[in-house]
């Protein structure tokens, strides 16, 4: 009688964990952001577009068409200190608030949403939105 009680909880705990949400696991998420921010720096415009989402490289066109574009970002990115600030997942959605110390008087914060393009929520992931906080 003991031994089906314990069987019995074991087969619904099992239950209940098989369909848990996946452990947040943000370290794949957060390799793209390091990428991303990479990519800043070196003015890797194909990297950044490889990085983003379709809408996201619909909105950020000018990657492709300006060609000074990646000048810009070499000058403008270059020596910035990139700080996550805050983590934070909704389904299959993981934001990363960032500061971003460009130098002198000039900070920016941006949220960098991405969303995971497998079935299971669990990446690999591009980044879907970015909003300056």
């Amino acid at each position: 009688m003991k031994m089906n009680f314990i069987l019995g909880w074991i087969i619904a705990l099992s239950a209940v964990l098989s369909h848990a949400e996946p452990t947040i696991d943000y370290a794949d998420a957060e390799a793209v952001i390091n990428e991303y921010f990479t990519a800043l720096e070196q003015g890797d415009t194909q990297s950044l577009l490889q990085l983003m989402g379709p809408e996201e490289q619909a909105n950020s066109d000018f990657l492709k068409t300006d060609p000074g574009y990646s000048s810009w970002l070499v000058n403008h990115y270059q020596g910035a200190n990139f700080k996550i600030t805050k983590r934070s997942r909704q389904n299959d959605f993981i934001a990363f608030d960032v500061l971003i110390d460009i130098g002198g008087d000039e900070n920016v914060q941006e949220r960098i949403i991405l969303k995971s393009t497998s079935s299971n929520g669990t990446g690999p992931y591009k980044i879907i939105r970015r909003i300056e906080l």
